[in-house]
């Protein structure tokens, strides 16, 4: 692709083998991206045997906000257990698609969440295998895949989420499966404890 908008970035190369003619790559639009709708056209080359070039005709690239705006966040659960991330999602927005948490460490898995019937929210879910690794983990990202105007869009929201795996039997989450901070552990572990 030999002129991108600002922001907006794109394989160096994409290899086609013999006897192919389409060749699919992405496009990223990064966080400093113009929405807007700039024109775009891909040119090929031979890589051997040959000095020819052909170029495509122009497309429209369309860059459009971002389906959900989410800082990092801080989950938590028990080996063996769940965290949940919910996001919002901005009102008018298309409502199919998936979302997974992805980055995660080992013995954590994700699937891809189901996002429809006019959900408000981004349920990305983590579940800790019982002898998941203890400790904080960061750089976990959420990624929401959608299409739009017959195209796959996947935005990575919440980067630099953090998930704390503590082991069962931890204070660390309530019975309702949220964190606590650190005074409503404190608070937690003082009525806990019998009275003389």
């Amino acid at each position: 692709v030999p002129m991108l908008p600002a922001w907006v970035e794109a394989p160096e190369i994409v290899k086609l083998p013999p006897g192919k003619t389409v060749g699919e790559f992405e496009l990223t639009a990064l966080p400093g991206a113009v929405p807007g709708e700039f024109p775009l056209a891909i040119e090929a080359r031979a890589l051997e045997g040959g000095s020819g070039r052909v170029c495509s005709r122009f497309v429209t690239l369309r860059v459009i906000p971002r389906l959900v705006e989410s800082p990092p966040v801080n989950l938590v659960a028990r080996q063996g257990g769940k965290a949940l991330m919910a996001l919002p999602m901005k009102p008018g927005m298309p409502h199919s698609g998936t979302a997974r948490l992805l980055e995660l460490p080992p013995r954590v898995t994700a699937a891809d969440a189901p996002l429809g019937g006019g959900a408000l929210s981004v349920p990305a879910e983590a579940v800790v295998a019982a002898d998941g690794p203890v400790g904080e983990h960061r750089n976990i990202v959420c990624a929401i895949s959608m299409v739009i105007g017959g195209e796959k869009v996947t935005q990575y929201v919440a980067r630099g989420t953090t998930l704390r795996i503590e082991p069962p039997g931890s204070g660390a989450i309530g019975p309702d499966g949220r964190p606590l901070s650190r005074l409503e552990q404190l608070r937690s572990k003082a009525t806990s404890k019998p009275r003389p």
